[in-house]
């Protein structure tokens, strides 16, 4: 694996960062598909191996590998003019590489791993026969590239290499052949699944980092690249080719200074770091033998066919502390995006979990897999916790994402060695963004363990035809139901506490419903009223619509979540969306957000929530039917207020769910996002880490280390900066700098 401190190999190549997001791609294959058909998909899928297509190039696909399947012409102009494809100029197009890297993964899923190689023989044959005076010489030649990768991985990589050394001139400071440079770096882009199979995996391996780097050189420029190579000189040596890395050290701009520059900010980053963890560092008063599983996938990052990821595994009550890393196969995980897309739209139960499991024993395959690349093992270090801690639900499974990529997973679909589903056995939740939020998540610090809470139900009853969404929502029949139940449950709660201390507190508990909104005003305008002068607002469930709308902008789908309310008297539904109303709930305090919601069934929109600084946030991958809501909600609060734990009170709730409904889905839909990297697990026996009194400690240390350096001023501004990105605070005052970092909240 490679040192994560080489940013120049370690990233993801800035040729990637210019295709569409894998996710996003998988979105287009899916609607290309539900528009125009599995016939049209499977042409696309075929046509999608040379990367740039001439309608008579697509043409003589379709008749040599689809002749026979009744696909109307059609087809190949749909394909041609649709989202999956740009025009080039002079009738050419080419497939968008992240979509091009789809359709790919779905050609071999559907007509086997031989078939891209029999499409590479036939482009092979048609560059040979056919007059090409329309094809530019490099596309041509990155057409031919591209073939050989499928049937010749070695032949094309000594090809490539003497194409790269030829590129490069003897003299130092002469210009180099920027052209063929650049055409090289795409094609270890394009080409990155086959060549990955040569037998000649160290050149293979210089290749790819030569790539990274000349796509860094000619895209971002070289000041970054004269720093890494002076500050790591050894560790570049050995991963870049010998033709690459001399003529790189040979240019004017790289010298010693940079080199010595670098070790010193390296120093003062490692005493500083030394400096947190003797603040930080405490010792935890005897608690239950409990632990956490920390599985990080980060799909931004790629290296030649490998996804690396990364596993933390931390005991509490005893003493096991163990990480590593994990090694996923890239193709495997865009197959998984594309099965979790169906997952959402199967309503056959039966065809559902077939699926479902199929996605779950994939992804155990690669996280449980020993891979002879890696020394740790996942596998072993999770059986010997498990061991420790005697009960699977004593293990609480957080997956850590990183990347919009990942999301696209239904990563608690995870099964067991017994082909069972984890996410009946233990608890598990997810963290995205930042790991650091304040307030906490509920139940996670002592206040809110010992209340009193308040809690908020929102009873949003909006229908028809919403503008900024384009969508024509219809009536939600039980929400008075739902709401109903909560509120009675809530008050018992709140009168059973005034005889028993041991139970959590709870203080002002309100419903807002359409009734108590004043006739002239909005009822979002009244929401907010109530979140910023009646809070704080611990616990917030929102009843209603929530829509995550996707739309184009520019070249890119983007996504954006919307609660929908109520309009006035006679006016449409109003649309608010998720970043202004998450800075009313951070302004009251919020720990906790239920969405009970039809169209809030997207993670997605969780995730936006997670994003926008919600510390917790529990939403549905996919509708819900209005009895599964009302008995998911409350078999939800029971559990959750006697555990006093989010994370087990969504086992208890699935297991009871597919105990009462087994031929429902519901039981699954449930998602739970945490922002709690690092914050211990809450017991009834033993209180828990105070990350508020951490956070201060940590920045107590690292300003007072930085007053005694020269550069103290400038670092803790930068270092101030950074804690105001992560941490939510309205506003952060770095103007005193008197050995404390003052933070200011309004």
């Amino acid at each position: 694996m490679n040192n994560p401190a080489l940013s120049l190999t370690s990233g993801i190549s800035l040729i990637r960062r210019r295709w569409l997001a894998p996710k996003q791609a998988v979105d287009e294959c899916v609607a290309f598909e539900r528009r125009f058909g599995p016939p049209h998909l499977r042409l696309a899928c075929h046509a999608a191996l040379p990367g740039i297509l001439s309608p008579e190039l697509l043409n003589l696909i379709h008749l040599n590998f689809l002749g026979n399947e009744q696909i109307p012409w059609i087809a190949e102009a749909d394909f041609l003019l649709s989202r999956l494809c740009r025009p080039l100029g002079d009738g050419l197009y080419e497939v968008e590489p992240g979509v091009r890297e789809v359709l790919l993964v779905e050609l071999e899923n559907q007509f086997g791993w031989e078939r891209p190689a029999e499409v590479a023989r036939f482009l092979v044959c048609y560059l040979t026969d056919r007059p090409h005076h329309w094809l530019p010489p490099e596309r041509r030649q990155l057409l031919g590239w591209i073939a050989q990768a499928y049937l010749n991985p070695d032949r094309l990589l000594a090809e490539v290499k003497a194409t790269l050394e030829k590129s490069l001139p003897p003299e130092p400071g002469a210009a180099a052949d920027m052209a063929s440079q650049l055409q090289v770096a795409t094609l270890v882009e394009l080409a990155a699944e086959p060549l990955a199979q040569t037998e000649l995996q160290e050149d293979y391996q210089h290749l790819l980092h030569d790539s990274h780097v000349l796509a860094q050189y000619w895209y971002g420029g070289d000041e970054t690249i004269s720093q890494e190579l002076a500050a790591h000189p050894e560790e570049y040596g050995d991963l870049l080719s010998p033709a690459l890395h001399n003529w790189l050290r040979a240019r004017p701009s790289l010298g010693m200074e940079v080199e010595e520059q670098v070790v010193g900010v390296q120093e003062t980053s490692q005493e500083v770091d030394e400096a947190v963890i003797k603040k930080i560092t405490k010792k935890m008063g005897p608690v239950n033998k409990l632990a956490t599983v920390e599985i990080t996938i980060n799909l931004d990052t790629r290296v030649g066919q490998f996804v690396p990821g990364s596993y933390s595994i931390k005991g509490y009550g005893f003493n096991y502390r163990d990480s590593g890393e994990l090694l996923l196969d890239y193709d495997t995980l865009l197959k998984l995006i594309m099965k979790s897309k169906r997952l959402g739209n199967l309503d056959n139960v039966s065809q559902w979990e077939d699926l479902m499991h199929e996605v779950g024993t994939t992804l155990g395959e690669q996280i449980y897999q020993e891979k002879l690349r890696l020394k740790q093992s996942f596998k072993k270090s999770f059986e010997k916790v498990l061991l420790q801690v005697g009960d699977i639900e004593n293990l609480r499974i957080r997956f850590m994402i990183k990347g919009d990529y990942a999301q696209g997973i239904i990563l608690e679909a995870l099964t067991t060695a017994e082909k069972k589903f984890l996410m009946m056995q233990a608890p598990i939740s997810y963290q995205v963004g930042s790991s650091y939020t304040r307030p906490f998540p509920l139940f996670l610090d002592p206040d809110t363990r010992k209340g009193p809470l308040n809690c908020l139900i929102i009873e949003a009853d909006a229908s028809g035809f919403v503008e900024e969404t384009n969508q024509d929502l219809g009536q939600l029949d039980n929400l008075r139901d739902e709401t109903d139940w909560l509120l009675h449950y809530l008050e018992k709660l709140q009168q059973a506490a005034l005889t028993d201390e041991e139970a959590t507190q709870l203080g002002h508990i309100l419903r807002l419903t359409s009734q108590e909104v004043p006739p002239e005003e909005k009822f979002s305008d009244h929401l907010i009223n109530i979140l910023s002068r009646s809070g704080p607002w611990h616990l917030v469930h929102f009843a209603g619509h929530s829509v995550y709308h996707k739309k184009i902008v520019g070249d890119e789908i983007k996504g954006e979540g919307y609660f929908i309310f109520p309009g006035l008297k006679g006016d449409p539904p109003q649309a608010l969306g998720v970043s202004k109303l998450s800075i009313e709930f951070r302004k009251a305090s919020t720990c906790f957000l239920y969405l009970s919601s039809c169209y809030g069934g997207c993670a997605e929109f969780a995730i936006e929530l997670a994003n926008n600084f919600i510390p917790a946030t529990l939403g549905f991958r996919w509708s819900v039917g209005d009895a599964n809501a009302l008995s998911h909600a409350r078999l939800f609060y029971q559990h959750l207020f006697h555990s006093k734990d989010l994370e087990y009170a969504l086992l208890k709730t699935r297991q009871e769910l597919y105990h009462e409904h087994p031929a429902d889905r519901g039981w699954a839909a449930a998602v739970l996002l945490q922002q709690l990297s690092g914050v211990a697990i809450p017991t009834p026996e033993s209180d828990i880490l105070t990350p508020n009194k951490e956070m201060e400690e940590c920045i107590q240390a690292i300003t007072h280390h930085l007053a005694t350096i020269e550069d103290g001023p400038e670092l803790l501004e930068a270092v101030a900066q950074e804690v105001a990105r992560l941490v939510p605070f309205d506003s952060f005052d770095v103007s005193v700098f008197s050995g404390d970092l003052q933070h200011v909240r309004r």
